[in-house]
């Protein structure tokens, strides 16, 4: 300054700039000394005070990355806590253990329900947590119904012959067939337990022969009817006349004790066999060989003879795709029904054909490539399903948009023979809107944080940055990224009240 003098006539001003470089964050003191006439040292110094602080963008990424560190430590943690709870219910709700429940569509229903929810809640990033949990809250009534149909099954199979527990079986799981692959509404599932209920008259001595009696009555009305309006092959009429004589004196007076009716049941499901059978001469003939035919032998040739009509082609197999009212088509991840039908209705209403034959079915799935795939330039694997069924129905679910192909091979214990229904053009299947649930309920999620985001910025700026003209201390990002998490936490909380409120009384999450 003294090499470079300026000089300023009485009564005039000037302008002194001073330019400070690579100064860190806090105040400065700096003395300016000017000379003239007649002035001493000390009125002629200047005192100028400069305060320093951090550019803002640095507060504001300061913020920004509290707010990011929050939400995604929050997500991490409740979303392991809530994927234990929920894989936890999921084992809790499934229901098909051991041999004691079938292959009914309601069974399957359950299990690919659950098998959805499980797979969502899989990933890394739970996001719409609570749509999961009304995928497994969905399948709540109709486990219930199954654990009791479960429980009712095993305890008729410790007590009943096999005969009279096919028959016990068969009236639950028409009872049961109704629940269907959606949730019952309160009626139809108070209306079934009720009726289930009503089995446990089967596990008690006092109560089994009544029970037993009116389950069976029907069918042996309808019987004596058919043959009354029919005509008896003379060679079946030895065999025939004795049966359908205690089938007419049951009918007018009822069984009372346990060993009666199963016996007229007995006595039944031989007159059943022989009466359909009865244009069947080979297999008549073997019927009628013993003046009383042995049940098991009229079951096996019974059997037999359906799964030849099967084999012979007599019986022209179709798979019944599903349908549905939407215009947009089926969605991936809905349990889709589909079943194997036969014209032929003895063999369609055989016991072999709905309960004994294996059905193998094949499910291919050629997946619609995303935008992804189309970017990688790679072409999706197929995806290939295989359940098996004892019975003509499965239901099953698919993970991805796509066109599907459905093949069924039929299988009988004790033939090596195979049937194939050839492989068909199923319907296409489009994007779940589940997904785009799950994509909304993120969508909320981030719109609340960028909501928090901003009033965490304006407030927390206009408090600790804009406040403070030397910000740029250690403990002023301490405080500052503190005050980010406690705006994101503050919103979680906030969230959290509101779906407790939002409850019913005496819910339990």
């Amino acid at each position: 300054m003294e090499a470079n003098p300026r000089t300023i006539d009485p009564g005039a001003q000037a302008e002194v700039a001073i330019t400070g470089r690579n100064l860190q964050p806090g105040e400065y003191s700096i003395p300016l000394r000017f000379t003239a006439l007649g002035a001493t040292t000390d009125n002629a110094k200047l005192s100028m005070t400069v305060r320093v602080r951090d550019s803002v963008v640095l507060a504001i990424g300061t913020l920004l990355v509290a707010l990011v560190l929050s939400f995604v430590i929050t997500k991490m943690l409740t979303g392991k806590r809530r994927r234990i709870a929920l894989l936890r219910q999921i084992q809790d709700l499934r229901v098909s253990k051991g041999t004691t429940l079938p292959n009914l569509p309601a069974v399957v229903w359950v299990e690919a329900m659950l098998h959805l929810a499980e797979r969502l809640s899989s990933r890394f990033w739970l996001t719409g947590a609570d749509v999961i949990d009304a995928h497994v809250n969905s399948v709540r009534s109709t486990v219930e119904i199954l654990k009791q149909v479960r429980e009712l099954r095993a305890g008729l199979q410790q007590r009943l012959n096999k005969l009279v527990l096919d028959r016990a079986a068969e009236s639950i799981d028409r009872i049961v067939i109704e629940l269907g692959t959606e949730p019952p509404d309160d009626a139809m599932a108070a209306r079934i337990k009720t009726e289930l209920t009503g089995f446990n008259n089967w596990l008690q001595a006092a109560t089994f022969p009544t029970a037993l009696w009116n389950t069976i009555q029907p069918a042996l009305q309808k019987l004596k009817r058919d043959i009354d309006n029919g005509v008896v092959p003379d060679n079946a009429k030895d065999t025939i006349r004795p049966l359908k004589n205690a089938l007419d004196a049951a009918l007018v007076t009822p069984p009372q004790t346990a060993d009666t009716v199963e016996e007229s049941y007995r006595n039944y499901a031989r007159l059943r066999i022989l009466w359909d059978c009865r244009t069947e001469s080979e297999v008549f003939a073997k019927l009628i060989a013993k003046p009383e035919p042995d049940l098991v032998q009229c079951f096996r040739l019974n059997d037999d003879l359906a799964w030849t009509r099967l084999k012979n082609g007599s019986a022209d197999l179709k798979v019944q795709m599903p349908t549905t009212s939407d215009p947009d088509g089926l969605e991936a991840f809905t349990p889709l029904a589909f079943s194997v039908s036969a014209d032929d209705s003895q063999v369609s209403g055989s016991y072999l054909f709905r309960r004994k034959v294996q059905y193998a079915w094949k499910f291919t799935l050629e997946p619609t490539p995303t935008w992804r795939d189309k970017l990688s330039g790679k072409t999706p694997k197929n995806v290939p399903l295989t359940p098996t069924t004892f019975g003509p129905s499965v239901v099953q679910y698919f993970p991805r948009r796509g066109k599907i192909k459905v093949s069924v091979s039929l299988s009988y214990t004790g033939d090596t023979h195979t049937i194939s229904v050839a492989e068909t053009q199923g319907p296409d299947v489009r994007y779940s809107s589940e997904f785009g649930m799950l994509k909304a309920f993120e969508g909320v999620e981030y719109v609340s944080w960028a909501i928090a985001a901003a009033v965490a910025l304006a407030t927390g700026l206009s408090t600790y940055y804009f406040k403070n003209p030397t910000f740029g201390s250690y403990q002023d990002y301490l405080t500052l990224m503190l005050w980010g998490v406690g705006m994101d936490q503050g919103k979680n909380f906030l969230q959290a009240l509101q779906s407790v409120s939002s409850q019913p009384a005496g819910s339990i999450t």
